[in-house]
């Protein structure tokens, strides 16, 4: 019963973790993505 409580409580934390982690790495991909795209500008700018 106790385990089963806890498993109750915990459950909620566990989605909201893993969620922002997918959240972090969602956004992390789009700057890496958007760098990557930016890069060839400021080579030329550079340049």
């Amino acid at each position: 019963m106790i385990a089963t409580q806890a498993g109750l409580v915990a459950t909620p934390w566990v989605a909201a973790l893993l969620s922002a982690v997918g959240l972090g790495i969602a956004l992390w991909s789009v700057q890496l993505q958007r760098r990557r795209a930016a890069a060839p500008l400021t080579c030329t700018q550079m340049g």
